[in-house]
């Protein structure tokens, strides 16, 4: 709950923007999170915010027909957090981190979204020297596709990944 809670706190950062805690305790006060969740969101939610210019750049290296304006929110949000953890939490699996990922795209994107997901942050992890070794260990890592995601508040948001239609 806590990587999910942090996702919709990011993505409505992006488009709004806002105080990002402020955001998280209302987001967790309306959903009755556990406070571990929403603790855990908020670590998630500040490294990633703090680390943005560096995640940006580290998906953007692997996306490079899409540019991250380009992307749909969601999906570059969900690359950010997952990009976060890879870098920051070293004692978390690499495939935990990229199947919750994948999970969150499954749940919030459309139905290729998840591919897109994947294969970016397989990439990211095959090559930051710290997870190498654990994501070259991990079947499936390099799975290419993309979708694009329909904002989870309605907000309209037309911004497409690769493969999606419109």
């Amino acid at each position: 709950m806590g990587r999910e809670l942090a996702l919709k706190v990011l993505y409505q950062h992006d488009l709004v923007g806002g105080a990002a805690d402020e955001l998280l305790a209302y987001l967790g006060a309306e959903e009755g999170a556990p406070a571990a969740s929403v603790t855990f969101a908020g670590e998630l939610v500040r490294g990633a915010l703090l680390q943005r210019a560096r995640l940006d750049d580290l998906i953007q290296r692997y996306s490079r027909e899409w540019p991250l304006e380009r992307m749909a929110t969601v999906d570059r949000n969900i690359l950010r957090l997952g990009a976060y953890e890879l870098l920051a939490h070293p004692e978390t699996p690499v495939s935990v981190i990229i199947n919750e990922a994948v999970e969150l795209a499954k749940r919030y994107g459309e139905p290729d979204s998840y591919r897109f997901v994947n294969g970016i942050l397989g990439q990211v992890a095959r090559d930051l020297p710290e997870r190498a070794e654990a994501a070259a260990d991990r079947p499936g890592a390099a799975a290419e596709g993309a979708g694009a995601v329909p904002a989870p508040t309605g907000s309209g948001d037309d911004a497409r990944a690769p493969g999606g239609e419109g």
